[in-house]
Parts: C-alpha cells; structure tokens; sequence
C-alpha cells in the first residue's frame, strides 16, 4: 500500500499542467515531534487540486532530539529525493513551506536554500498559523481577566 501511495505521488509531481505546460508547484510543512522518547521529522507536501489545497503526508524520518537547521533541512532533502525530486525538481516546483518558530530561529529558509541551491527570496518561509495560534492561547492563559477561558479550555479537553 505505501509503495502504491508513493509511486502516485511520485507520478502527480512528473505530471505537466495542461495550461503551463510545467509541471505544478507545491508547498510543505514540517515539524519535529517526539513519541516515546523518539524524535521523527513529520513531512508533509500541500498540493492544490481543483482550488482546494491539499496535504499529503511523506515520511516521519527519525532523527537526533537537537537539531541543527542544516541537519533538518537535510531531512527534509532526504524525504523529497526519496520521492524522486532532484534538487533542480525542487528548484523549480517547490514554492515554500510553514513551519513552526524553532525552524525559523533555526534558519531552515537559509540552510534548505543553500542545499536546494535556491535564492531565499525565491522560497516562501511562513510561521505554521496552529503554532501561532497556540502562541496566543498560552498568551491569554497566563492573564488574570481570562481565567473563565483556561477553565473553558481544560473542560473542553476532559
């Protein structure tokens, strides 16, 4: 079944868009989590497809608990050619990417660019909006004035 799943993906990125006679762009989005003391790269690619855009889950690689950005952007590289994509595919396709703010301190857009051999001005670095959004619950949890939402919250989550 994964083989299947991964030669359609690999076919969807050779196809060429009948309009642009190129073939068509995409986004991705990754994030390091760890489950039970392991730490895995969750990668995700966002297609769009009749104006919806869709996300389409790659690999979960496992790797060490602290990354470096050139380590990370070398997971992401290592995932995308396991699917087929050269580095020039990746050029030319790749359109950018969300993350959440650990990648961007860490310089994800400056280290992916570097092993793309892509300019940084090319790629699209945005902050994962659920990221930003936990950001500010965890803002307003800590107010005195919105402790009916911290009990809201927790009794939602029960």
């Amino acid at each position: 079944m994964a083989r299947v799943m991964k030669g359609r993906i690999i076919e969807y990125l050779q196809i060429l868009d009948p309009i642009t006679r190129h073939r068509r762009p995409f986004g991705m989005t990754f994030d390091k989590v760890t489950l039970l003391r392991r730490s895995m790269q969750v990668t995700m690619m966002i297609i769009m497809v009749d104006g919806q855009l869709i996300p389409i889950y790659l690999e979960s690689p496992l790797c060490k608990t602290e990354l470096s950005g050139e380590e990370l952007a070398n997971n992401v590289i290592r995932v995308m050619e396991s699917f087929g994509l050269s580095r020039s595919t990746l050029q030319q396709q790749l359109v950018g990417y969300a993350v959440d703010g650990a990648y961007i301190h860490l310089k994800i857009n400056k280290h992916l660019c570097e092993k793309i051999g892509m300019r940084e001005q090319w790629l699209s670095t945005s902050w994962d909006c659920a990221h930003l959004l936990e950001l500010a619950i965890n803002d307003v949890k800590k107010q005195r004035k919105f402790l009916w939402l911290t009990g809201f919250i927790k009794l939602c989550s029960m």
